[in-house]
């Protein structure tokens, strides 16, 4: 047994959006939901076990220690991986590094769990299929599930541990689909999508219309996916976004991952699109939309956004691959 692996993983945005647990141990959601695998966003990590040395863990992030305190939440999810398959008495060094500033709406965690979970279970047990794979880095962040498969892929809500994990819709898409993240804050979320999550499924009068549109929302986004169709993919992303993020304003207390300037960006996006230029706009939980348009568009969509926002990052990308291992030369 090699007892060192790296992996490589990708950043998803959702499309149909994941937001809510019916069963948080297990991190079962409530709705499935639909996302896009991203190609320039990713996390890259390496783990190395420690035979007998269960008291030895390090986390690290480009080389430099993570505090105790922070590591907290990754080595619980290691705990869990090596418990579950006997290694209850070895420790492990992880290193990682992301593409992306972390929570800031960008849902590094979804790459940053597919990473580090595909690295661990290369080395516990690399006989695992994709779609098992799927269902363990889902108890590490719900959103890493997505992220095993490139291009579009669909979570499967399921109701139990075993009927919960990720589908490829298409890995390899054609269609002319490019998506721009808008980084208007990198300022740290004061509500975390955990936090955020559970309020809205306790206090939302608009929870259950949430749940019963999502699910309703993801067999006709994987109907647009497969008959390549633009309009459709973003009218009902958007749609989706616009249910997901009422809810979290009629929570109690209320509370919204939308500033002033994610407003005016939005705004944009729909003058735009007044205008002929047909895009589309999405927003996970941050300040930061995400603008889905086409090619042919590309340079004026980062013009207009640009003269608005000069001093906001335009981060645009298109479909990325899924999971992979990567041998050491």
């Amino acid at each position: 047994m090699s007892l060192f692996a790296k992996a490589e993983a990708h950043a998803n945005l959702a499309l149909v959006k994941y937001w809510g647990k019916k069963d948080e141990r297990l991190i079962l959601p409530f709705n499935s939901s639909v996302s896009m695998t991203l190609k320039d966003l990713y996390t890259i990590t390496s783990f190395r076990l420690l035979p007998g040395q269960r008291e030895r863990k390090t986390f690290a992030i480009d080389g430099k220690p993570v505090s105790p305190k922070d590591s907290q939440r990754v080595f619980s999810y290691v705990d869990f991986l090596l418990d579950s398959f006997g290694h209850e008495g070895d420790g492990y060094e992880i290193d990682s590094h992301n593409s992306m500033p972390a929570s800031v709406g960008l849902a590094s965690s979804s790459s940053a769990f597919a990473a580090l979970g595909g690295a661990v279970l290369e080395v516990v047990a690399p006989e695992l299929d994709k779609r098992d794979i799927s269902r363990f880095v889902r108890r590490g962040s719900g959103s890493a599930t997505r992220s095993v498969y490139g291009g579009f892929v669909e979570w499967v809500r399921g109701d139990a541990d075993s009927g919960s994990y990720a589908l490829p819709i298409d890995e390899n898409p054609s269609l002319d689909l490019e998506v721009a993240f808008l980084l208007l804050s990198e300022t740290h979320k004061k509500v975390s999508s955990r936090v955020g999550m559970r309020l809205c499924k306790e206090t939302s009068p608009l929870f259950k219309a949430w749940v019963t549109e999502a699910n309703e929302d993801v067999p006709s986004m994987v109907a647009a996916i497969k008959g390549s169709d633009f309009t459709a993919i973003g009218k009902i992303a958007e749609r989706n976004a616009i249910m997901m993020h009422e809810t979290t304003q009629t929570a109690d207390p209320p509370f919204t991952y939308l500033t002033t300037k994610t407003r005016v960006a939005i705004g944009l996006v729909e003058d735009l699109r007044k205008s002929g230029c047909e895009c589309y706009w999405t927003l996970d939980a941050g300040p930061n939309p995400a603008i889905l348009f086409q090619k042919r568009n590309s340079a004026k969509i980062e013009r207009m956004v640009k003269s608005k926002f000069p001093n906001a990052t335009f981060l645009s990308t298109t479909f990325g691959p899924g999971l992979e291992i990567i041998e050491e030369r």
